[in-house]
């Protein structure tokens, strides 16, 4: 049997990165993919207990980039996605809409991949 893949967005910053260690250590036999583009709130040294791990897997990709996240997706043929990636200062969205893209893109590229995928693919958003 294939192991099951989980990707999870924003696993370098605080929620998401806790969520990943206990993934990772949690269940063995699922494969667990970190992607953050590591800005100003992201930080692997929380991973270092973890990032020898055959189950860890860590990509640093910019989920604003449709092709790269496109190309991570037809790769890897993910099973469940977690979405934690979010600015970390939500009042700004208020002023500065900027600040309100990254759910929306990550929201429209998981929604084209799983009709691209024949809906094999299980979404988890948290915003």
């Amino acid at each position: 049997m294939e192991r099951k893949k989980l990707l999870v967005t924003g696993g370098a910053r605080f929620i998401g990165g806790n969520f990943v260690q206990y993934m990772v250590d949690k269940y063995p036999d699922y494969d667990i993919y970190n992607l953050d583009q590591l800005t100003y709130a992201g930080d692997l040294t929380k991973h270092k207990q973890i990032e020898d791990k055959v189950n860890y897997h860590f990509i640093k990709a910019d989920i604003a980039n449709r092709e790269e996240i496109f190309n991570h997706f037809e790769k890897e043929k993910f099973n469940y996605v977690i979405h934690f990636a979010a600015e970390s200062h939500v009042d700004r969205s208020f002023t500065d809409p900027e600040y309100s893209y990254i759910p929306m893109y990550w929201e429209h590229r998981c929604f084209l991949m799983r009709q691209k995928n024949s809906s094999q693919l299980n979404l988890f958003m948290s915003q």
